[in-house]
């Protein structure tokens, strides 16, 4: 599917122009934000960027591409549909917010969060795997650009992959220390202070708060993004046949005592989050 695709998105850019993005799924990662992005691109009404995470505010403007180059990731032969992509990234950054806003300041915006403790222990999972395979490095380059990358050197230090509570621990050490970089499970499940710095920039009602067990209803989510995007959609359209996407299975469950730690870590930010939004999240 992937070759097909990049075969069709080669010729939909040497006859179409570009296009800037009409919405964004900004994060978060580890939380479906791959099958929100296929459910979505299924409308006839949106066409999904190719990749799916196009990272260019997160990386590529940082290796010479410029917004031409973006605005090609954006090609499509349905007829006038909205484009989005979908890099879970961005929510982590606020100079990445700025920037938004000063390109985009209408853009709509769409976050979808996982309960942040399996949202942790899926992202360490994920790394996990990719170091028993030999592909750590493919997917957590150990330089960025001239420095150092942190979090791949804190995966990596003593040969062996840390427990799931051995990373807890360097992190919460990191955590105290006042330092943002290194491992980051536990930092990026801190939603509250993420929409928080977006909504320095952005208005509320330009952002829509998703949770992931929305995703076990399909019809129901895409036609609460629809409403979100005022588009027009009909009843009679339904999300085809869709299944989740890019899953894992875990060699072990977290641990009962690691859960309720985070538990508490969390129980804070959670609640002013809910606060914020005026009710709990459906993760």
């Amino acid at each position: 599917m992937g070759k097909l695709k990049d075969f069709q998105k080669s010729i939909e850019r040497k006859i179409q122009p570009g296009h800037d993005p009409d919405f964004l799924i900004i994060g978060t990662q580890k939380s479906g934000t791959t099958t929100l992005f296929y459910f979505l691109d299924k409308h006839p009404r949106l066409a999904g960027s190719w990749p799916k995470e196009v990272q260019y505010f997160s990386r590529h403007q940082h290796h010479g591409k410029d917004l031409d180059w973006y605005r090609k990731r954006f090609t499509s032969f349905k007829n006038d549909p909205l484009y989005f992509e979908g890099s879970p990234s961005y929510i982590f950054s606020e100079s990445i917010a700025k920037q938004l806003h000063e390109l985009y300041p209408a853009i709509k915006l769409l976050v979808i969060l996982r309960n942040p403790v399996d949202r942790a222990y899926s992202a360490w999972n994920m790394y996990r795997q990719h170091f028993k395979r030999g592909k750590l490095r493919r997917s957590l380059p150990a330089r960025s650009d001239t420095q150092e990358n942190l979090m791949y050197q804190n995966l990596t230090e003593g040969g062996d992959y840390p427990t799931f509570r051995q990373a807890i621990d360097i992190e919460q050490s990191l955590i105290d220390k006042g330092e943002s970089k290194g491992i980051n499970f536990l930092r990026k499940g801190l939603y509250y202070d993420q929409i928080a710095t977006y909504l320095k920039y952005f208005k509320r009602e330009q952002l829509l708060i998703l949770g992931m067990r929305e995703l076990n209803e399909p019809q129901k989510l895409v036609s609460k993004v629809l409403k979100f995007l005022n588009v027009d959609y009909t009843d009679l359209w339904e999300v085809p046949n869709l299944k989740t996407r890019n899953t894992r299975q875990y060699e072990d469950k977290i641990g009962s005592e690691d859960r309720a730690l985070l538990a508490e870590f969390y129980h804070e930010s959670n609640q002013k989050l809910f606060d914020l939004l005026g009710q709990p999240v459906n993760w």
